[in-house]
């Protein structure tokens, strides 16, 4: 397999220290946020004070090693984008429990579970493809950004789970948020790659002027505890206790990673058209991995950074490089005694900020994929239902009565959302032909082939810049067809989520040759356009289908 290291397209390609060292921080402070995710769980099962910070240094290194396989793109482990790994909320809910009940142990166990998952879906990929679609996938980055900014603004707020905030503390996320979104909107092309990082800095220091004049009011001190790691912090173990929380978790995950990888690759290729299945496989083995190796080493479950694809949309820095120095940062603070406090630094309402300014781009790239396939009603119910589920998540789980296992099981809007999305896809792909055929007469003109193909590609979801191509074709073939065919043709469609081909048989002269397509005065009116139909048949085939699904014209 190819490295696919992501320079495709990318804005930026070769970076200098001065354009690297900023994005490496730039998207490490993006991921430091959900560092509070370790912190709850060890809390949970009773650890307190070195211990704590303990469990945070080992869960920093397990999250660098899985930002390393992410980027390493080769040989089918990781995707080569600038995806860093970080903590999750898709697994908070049975993690805490199972911590609360069975302790970190268990939680490692069931991680390792998880990870193994994810390796197993990530190699039948191709064979599920069918119920998960572009517009799947759309609906999972479109759920990724609304509750990636809906976190961030918690941050801003102060109202996130485990969060200690000052009344006034937001102030300063008002600072930093104006000052990413005024370089991002009116800065030059150098500021913009440094939004983030400047927001970040003005934030902090506005907060350091809040405290001196205002004191507690303004900023609550963090307390800082040094440890050094402790391996093995506690001996793995395994329950099934919760198991299906971690495996829906570890589905959910597989398809957020998925979301992220085609996001990442349209966020940073112009020419972006259709879903890479070889990346998002590699992007699920390099997390199925990292997560196993997490499990060794007693950490709890990781997923890819969605903030980092909205950065990478922010900035127009898309290098692996720069995950890579991500990698290498994380692991570097996990080995140092002071590398959780550190973190602690930064105010989380400011970190709130950058995780808020980036989730509109992760929004952006979830709406391009959907308004790029033409949507029927089956597909408008299945992206409708999802989202208003995913939205109304909070209010749904709260006002049903439903058995605990249950609200475990489908414990985030994520989680639920793309559910409804999977097994409606699946549902209305009940009557629903891959391949269909119809007979056609030259005499009734290209409009009603050009139907024809418009209502199946409309009912398979196609891209509409690929069916337009297509239609394209029909309209030529329907004007050779006036001159070449004796009687009906007989026309054949068929999609597999990539490719759209159509087969034509006719009784009847073959169109002409490649060799022989080339207009001359001499020929005839009817004979010159037959020769052009031909020459615009083959040209919008080839820039419409992959090679392996040209069109395929048979006269009999």
């Amino acid at each position: 397999m190819k490295r696919m290291a992501m320079a495709e397209g990318a804005a930026v390609k070769r970076l200098g220290w001065a354009i690297y060292v900023p994005a490496v921080l730039q998207h490490f402070g993006l991921g430091a946020v959900t560092l509070v995710i370790p912190r709850l769980i060890a809390q949970a099962a009773g650890l307190d004070g070195t211990d704590v910070e303990s469990y945070c240094q080992i869960a920093m290194i397990a999250v660098g090693i899985a930002t390393l396989l992410q980027a390493w793109g080769w040989r089918g482990i990781g995707s080569g984008y600038l995806l860093p790994a970080c903590f999750t909320g898709i697994y908070v809910a049975p993690a805490l429990a199972v911590a609360s009940a069975h302790g970190l142990g268990a939680v490692a166990g069931l991680t390792i579970i998880a990870g193994a998952t994810q390796l197993v879906l990530s190699r039948i990929l191709r064979q599920v493809r069918g119920f998960i679609p572009a517009d799947v996938i759309g609906v999972t980055v479109l759920m990724i950004g609304l509750g990636w900014g809906i976190l961030g603004l918690k941050l801003i707020c102060g109202v996130s789970a485990g969060q200690v905030a000052a009344p006034l503390e937001w102030l300063a996320a008002a600072v930093a948020l104006a000052a990413m979104v005024s370089l991002s909107v009116w800065g030059g092309k150098v500021w913009r790659r440094v939004a983030v990082l400047v927001g970040l800095c003005a934030g902090c220091l506005a907060a350091l002027l809040l405290y001196l004049m205002l004191g507690t009011e303004a900023l609550a001190m963090p307390r800082f505890m040094l440890a050094v790691p402790q391996w093995p912090l506690v001996p793995i173990s395994f329950t099934g206790s919760y198991l299906p929380g971690f495996m829906i978790g570890a589905v959910a995950s597989f398809l957020r990673v998925a979301g992220d990888v085609v996001a990442s690759h349209q966020v940073s290729d112009q020419n972006w058209k259709r879903p890479n299945t070889k990346s998002i496989s590699a992007g699920g083995v390099a997390e199925g991995l990292g997560n196993i190796i997490a499990g060794l080493l007693g950490s709890m479950p990781i997923n890819s950074n969605s903030g980092s694809v909205g950065l990478v949309a922010a900035s127009g820095v898309s290098s692996p490089n720069v995950a890579r120095g991500v990698g290498v940062m994380w692991i570097v603070l996990g080995l140092l005694p002071f590398g959780p406090p550190l973190l602690l630094l930064i105010p989380a309402s400011v970190q709130g900020a950058a995780v808020f300014f980036t989730a509109g781009f992760v929004m952006r790239a979830g709406f391009n994929m959907l308004t790029q396939r033409m949507i029927d009603n089956r597909r408008g119910i299945t992206i409708g239902s999802a989202l208003i589920v995913g939205l109304a998540f909070d209010e749904i789980i709260h006002a049903l009565m439903l058995p605990m296992v249950v609200k475990t099981v489908f414990s985030s809007a994520l989680i639920t959302s793309v559910a409804v999305a999977i097994i409606l896809t699946a549902l209305f792909r009940i009557g629903v032909k891959r391949k269909v055929a119809t007979v056609w007469e030259p005499a009734q003109g290209d409009e009603v082939l050009r139907s024809w193909v418009e209502t199946n590609a409309r009912m398979w979801g196609a891209r509409m810049e690929l069916v337009a191509k297509a239609e394209a074709v029909v309209e030529e073939f329907a004007q050779a067809m006036d001159v070449l065919a004796r009687g009906p043709v007989e026309a054949v469609a068929q999609y597999d989520e990539t490719a759209l081909r159509l087969d034509f048989t006719w009784a009847g002269d073959a169109l002409p040759g490649a060799s022989s397509s080339r207009v001359d005065t001499g020929h005839s009116a009817a004979e010159a356009a037959l020769r052009l139909a031909a020459m615009m048949i083959r040209h919008q085939g080839r820039t419409t289908l992959p090679s392996h699904a040209l069109p395929r014209v048979v006269s009999a």
